[in-house]
């Protein structure tokens, strides 16, 4: 299966993905074809060159409009032969161009737990530590005596996270004993900051388990499977939706660059 690989960041998921294709689990199974950075500055493509993938910037600010840009990434899908896309900290939003040419074969991955349909904790801005940071904080405000997060991968749509799930894997989140409320994290620095340290070791030790995640999806599909996963439960119930939404503005607050 010919993979072209989005991301906007270090790629440290694609380097995984790579190197799994080169010696590991995805060997004769998945063969990288490409990896795709959305601007020049993106340190995950230096890594990519180190394996002997070829590299192609696009960034979304060199095209007028959303159908430019996406008439680009797919002319350069194309050129690769690229029959399977993986977004791996791709930050824009795909257009619809892509898409539709690759039905139910571009796959995202996500540090926290979605509910495609529902609240959660997906959406714009909802990208790198603001995710773990959210989950944390919202474990917090409800008091939630056994909390955790996830790392999910799930389908693109023409919307953020809002694709059906794929593969779902979850992590213990670590119990706190201090009573912590929205007002705490709005007002008081030395709150902040254990927050964010707190978010900071989440996130660091989800992202390994991110990578296993991706890197099973990925050979499942290259073996001809078609995982999809429905939840039975609603992450979020309806009165807690407030304290969700002021859980994603913090973290959002918290860190202002993802």
């Amino acid at each position: 299966m010919k993979l072209g690989i989005l991301i906007s960041g270090g790629g440290t998921t694609a380097q995984a993905i790579i190197s799994a294709a080169q010696n590991g689990v995805l060997t004769n199974l998945v063969m990288p074809v490409v990896v795709i950075g959305s601007n020049p500055y993106v340190k995950g493509i230096e890594k990519a060159k180190a394996f002997g993938i070829p590299t192609e910037i696009i960034n979304r600010k060199g095209f007028q409009t959303d159908e430019d840009f996406g008439n680009a990434i797919l002319k350069t899908l194309q050129k690769y032969n690229a029959e399977f896309v993986s977004q791996n900290g791709w930050l824009p939003l795909l257009p619809k161009t892509v898409i539709t040419a690759y039905p139910k074969k571009i796959i995202n991955q996500h540090p926290g737990p979605l509910d495609p349909g529902y609240e959660d904790f997906g959406g714009k801005g909802m990208y790198g530590t603001r995710v773990s940071c959210a989950r944390l904080l919202y474990c917090l405000f409800t008091k939630d005596q056994d909390p955790w997060t996830e790392s999910d991968v799930h389908f693109v749509t023409e919307e953020f996270d809002r694709g059906n799930l794929i593969r779902t894997i979850k992590m213990g989140l670590p119990k706190i004993d201090r009573r912590i409320t929205p007002e705490d994290c709005e007002n008081s620095i030395p709150v902040q900051e254990f927050i964010k340290h707190t978010a900071e070791q989440i996130q660091a030790k989800l992202l390994p388990i991110e990578h296993e995640n991706v890197i099973l999806a990925l050979k499942d599909f290259a073996e001809g499977k078609a995982p999809e996963k429905i939840r039975e439960d609603r992450l979020v119930s309806q009165e807690n939706i407030p304290l969700l939404h002021r859980a994603k503005k913090i973290a959002i607050a918290l860190f202002p660059k993802g």
